[in-house]
């Protein structure tokens, strides 16, 4: 199994994911909204280059062994890219190209949704 695997097993689960735009349909068309009721959605801009990687290791540290978490670490803390050229190294966030990169975002979010809630 890849890392990006072992990271889907952990995300996914919250009681408030939402799979597809099919999948939030239905979630909306079975809802018993009451007047007192109030709907939030996080929306992020540029979500993948703004989710924090040092939180993101932190998060990633209590679930992995030594091992497996110093992989993820490496992964994204060594994103270098190219641009006009020019080789850059990326300092914030995770990169877009990445397969790991949605799972993360979704792993960050999860977490982060469940601290507000």
């Amino acid at each position: 199994m890849d890392v990006t695997g072992l990271l889907n097993q952990l995300t996914g689960n919250s009681a408030h994911h939402v799979k597809n735009s099919f999948n939030f349909i239905q979630i909306l068309e079975s809802l018993k909204v009451q007047p007192e009721d109030r709907m939030v959605s996080f929306d992020v801009v540029y979500l993948l280059t703004k989710v924090p990687v040092v939180d993101s290791l932190t998060l990633l540290s209590h679930h992995f062994e030594d091992d497996v978490f110093t992989l993820f670490k490496h992964l994204l803390t060594s994103t270098y890219f190219c641009f006009d050229d020019q080789f850059y190294e990326q300092t914030d966030g995770i990169g877009k190209d990445s397969p790991l990169s949605p799972v993360i975002a979704n792993f960050f979010m999860e977490k982060f949704e469940k601290k507000a809630i």
